[in-house]
């Protein structure tokens, strides 16, 4: 999966999944990037890709996302032996970051439907994700959503709990927590988007807006 194609599609799905986790509908997966109303990435317009030869990349996110495309257990037992052999990396820049929690928290929902996914890994992934949210909406930039701003790290900074929300709606272990995580997520994006149109509502150039399509592109 090349990192330019990722971002192209992020922003849209993550907000969409952000917005249904508040109301109160169990939740269907997969939910993020490749649910079947996308009508961007969605299972049927890749299942097409994949039938004229193209592949998505062979990583653990990519092989979850080839079990999804074809049903074949062996991309799903790849993915899951590379869960099981890895973990979130500790101590990187929250700028940089929110990239491998973005990877885990597409892993874990689109694998959430293989049996194969043992309660044990999934709670093991979801208890790292979990720490890595909950310690960066505990940071300053977090403390009044009202003033979130989209700064080119600012909307890196909001990847990665809108990530990590969104992926584990409707897991036992987040319930409360998730909620209220999504909730404050919403608040930041419907202001990064509300700034946005103040600041460049004619597509005016702002100096943070090629960092935005760069880490975050279809936030705009």
């Amino acid at each position: 999966m090349k990192r330019r194609d990722f971002l192209a599609g992020v922003g849209t799905s993550i907000v969409l999944a952000v917005s249904k986790g508040n109301t109160q509908v169990p939740a269907q997966r997969p939910r993020l990037l490749i649910s079947n109303t996308d009508a961007f990435t969605g299972l049927a317009l890749l299942k097409t890709r994949y039938a004229s030869g193209m592949r998505p990349s062979e990583d653990m996110e990519g092989w979850a996302l080839s079990w999804q495309l074809t049903g074949q257990d062996s991309f799903a037992e790849k993915a899951l032996a590379a869960m099981r052999a890895g973990h979130i990396a500790k101590g990187v820049k929250p700028s940089r970051s929110w990239v491998d929690y973005a990877r885990w928290s597409l892993a874990f929902d689109w694998l959430s439907g293989y049996p194969g996914f043992e309660p044990a890994l999934q709670n093991r992934i979801a208890d790292e994700l979990m720490e890595g949210a909950s310690a960066m909406l505990a940071t300053p930039d977090f403390a009044d959503p009202g003033n979130y701003s989209y700064h080119n790290y600012a909307v890196r900074y909001l990847s990665l709990p809108a990530f990590v929300s969104a992926a584990l709606e409707g897991y036992a272990g987040c319930n409360n927590r998730c909620s209220s995580w999504r909730a404050q997520v919403a608040k930041c994006l419907a202001n990064v988007l509300e700034t946005t149109n103040v600041a460049s509502r004619k597509g005016s150039y702002h100096e943070s807006m090629d960092y935005m399509r760069i880490t975050w592109a279809s936030l705009t």
